[in-house]
């Protein structure tokens, strides 16, 4: 995934507790990321970098951004417009299968299992839960970054582990860019 300038600005929307995000002041305060990250002692630029490779959506002119009402079945990512359209798709899923993933984070409920899956489509809640996750994951490895960080995706095929990892690190050093050529 190339990130170019033209490409960021709605990479740069973000899940917010209150303020408005455009592309040229693009800062994570008073984000959920920044809240949770604080919260896990996480980067929080690092969790929305893992939001972006999981739940990156396009809103249009080649443009990305996460998204937290989507879940991943069976090869397939399906968005949905109201959180209770995809509470209803989820329970559906869930009467077959617990292999999905769900929300912003794309949290795994084979791997993940949650005492309420619906809460999921909750951002706040779902980047906690990712955030959980991904320190668990890192702290598996805590040798090798990319490593941890690929674990976030997949724990037993370490060439995953890599690409993910890698992947998540590259999202992660272009938006670091991105904001140094944008602070002023």
């Amino acid at each position: 995934m190339s990130f170019t300038r033209s490409f960021l600005p709605l990479a740069l929307t973000i899940l917010t507790t209150s303020a408005s995000v455009n592309a040229e002041t693009f800062t994570l305060k008073g984000s959920l990321f920044e809240k949770v990250g604080l919260k896990q002692k996480i980067d929080p630029l690092l969790l929305y970098s893992i939001a972006l490779a999981e739940s990156g959506m396009g809103v249009g002119n080649g443009l990305i951004r996460p998204k937290d009402l989507v879940i991943r079945f069976d090869g397939e990512a399906l968005s949905f417009s109201t959180k209770e359209e995809a509470q209803t798709r989820l329970k559906s899923i869930l009467a077959t299968s617990n292999n999905v993933d769900v929300g912003v984070m794309q949290v795994n409920l084979k791997h993940n299992p949650q005492p309420n899956p619906l809460s999921l489509f909750d951002p706040e809640n779902n980047i906690e839960t990712g955030a959980q996750i991904l320190v668990a994951a890192m702290k598996s490895s805590p040798d090798n970054l990319v490593i941890g960080i690929g674990r976030y995706h997949n724990w037993s095929d370490i060439e995953r582990c890599r690409w993910y990892g890698n992947m998540v690190l590259t999202i992660h050093s272009n938006l670091q860019r991105y904001m140094a050529v944008n602070r002023g």
